[in-house]
């Protein structure tokens, strides 16, 4: 009798964290509430303009999904309009290693390169996103603008066409 009792309390124990770990890993495929609040009050701060609130809350959503690209952009473009142009560089990057086809990704990294001064890596960014959006517009001004700097004028004026 002494034997079942104690092979039911050990059974019992090993079920119990059977189950606790498969909660616990549940948990976290399971989308977060508090991620999805975040995300959508710092895309609406940022829609706002209000860069440092949008930012915090951001960072909040990244706090529950760190390699999100959606958190990832949004605090890349909150970094670019505050003029923090590596820590932008350095999100837009990561959205671009987790998903090559984010829509806007390569564009706001050309961007990003353009006001950098790093004109070269701003041209290879702005031709992968012309790849990916041809009907940005934006993409080829600032292309014809990269072009003018360094001095090649025949480029330019078909560029501003378009």
């Amino acid at each position: 009798m002494r034997i079942a009792q104690q092979f039911i309390i050990i059974f019992s124990s090993l079920l119990s964290l059977l189950i606790l770990n498969q909660r616990s890993s549940a948990e976290t495929i399971i989308p977060s509430k508090n991620y999805d609040l975040y995300i959508s009050k710092g895309i609406i701060e940022f829609d706002a303009g209000r860069y440092d609130k949008a930012k915090t809350e951001i960072e909040k959503a990244l706090a529950e999904r760190h390699d999100d690209p959606d958190g990832n952009y949004y605090l890349g473009l909150i970094y670019l309009e505050l003029g923090r142009l590596k820590d932008a560089e350095d999100r837009l990057k990561r959205v671009i290693e987790q998903e090559p086809s984010y829509q806007g990704a390569h564009y706001q990294l050309g961007v990003v390169y353009y006001k950098q001064g790093a004109l070269n890596d701003a041209l290879t960014a702005f031709s992968d996103a012309e790849k990916r959006e041809p009907p940005r517009g934006m993409i080829y001004y600032y292309q014809g603008l990269i072009y003018h700097k360094q001095g090649n004028y025949d480029k330019t004026p078909p560029l501003f066409l378009k």
